[in-house]
């Protein structure tokens, strides 16, 4: 089960705050606290200011780890790294936590953090190439796939429904829940 102590932590500070103390860069990113709520936000340095791709607070446990809430699982596959969160908020609840990431900076940074356990195994490719070697209790689709077409996320869904154990669920946090 996710750790109830970071849980509640989220709801008033930042998840990350005993690991960054200053701004990290990049060539293409950067993660940078905010002022106004002492959060930590990483964005893209090249897009608009306001652009951010993932934060440290309780949203993302609203939002992306609901449904990872008061279920017990021995293995999970993420795809998207963020900040790395997600895998945070799961290391200590599994002991196979894969990551599928793109972005090889992004793994750069979250890597400087130095927040994960090594338990967690980040894969620098994309999820429609990515073939797992084992099979999961949770899959989960990160916030991106609000962004993929229904033709896209049926095709991912079809390609990992097969990766999933018995009573496995494939999850896509900003779209619906599926299960085995």
């Amino acid at each position: 089960m996710l750790d109830s102590s970071l849980i509640e932590k989220s709801w008033t500070e930042s998840l990350l705050s005993d690991f960054i103390s200053n701004r990290i860069e990049t060539k293409n990113f950067f993660i940078e606290k905010n002022p106004k709520d002492n959060f930590w936000y990483m964005k893209n340095s090249k897009e608009d200011y306001y652009n951010i791709l993932s934060i440290d607070t309780n949203n993302m446990v609203k939002t992306f780890a609901k449904s990872l809430i008061n279920k017990n699982f021995d293995s999970i596959l993420i795809s998207g790294l963020g900040l790395g969160i997600l895998p945070f908020l799961c290391q200590n609840a599994t002991d196979i936590i894969d990551v599928v990431e793109t972005e090889k900076e992004v793994i750069d940074i979250v890597r400087q953090i130095g927040h994960l356990k090594s338990n967690v195994t980040i894969f620098n490719e994309s999820i429609y190439n990515f073939t797992p070697v084992r099979n999961y209790d949770i899959i989960l689709f990160d916030h991106w796939m609000s962004y993929a077409s229904e033709e896209e996320i049926e095709k991912l869904y079809d390609k990992f429904y097969v990766f999933l154990n018995q009573g496995g669920f494939i999850t896509i946090p900003i779209k619906e829940q599926s299960t085995r």
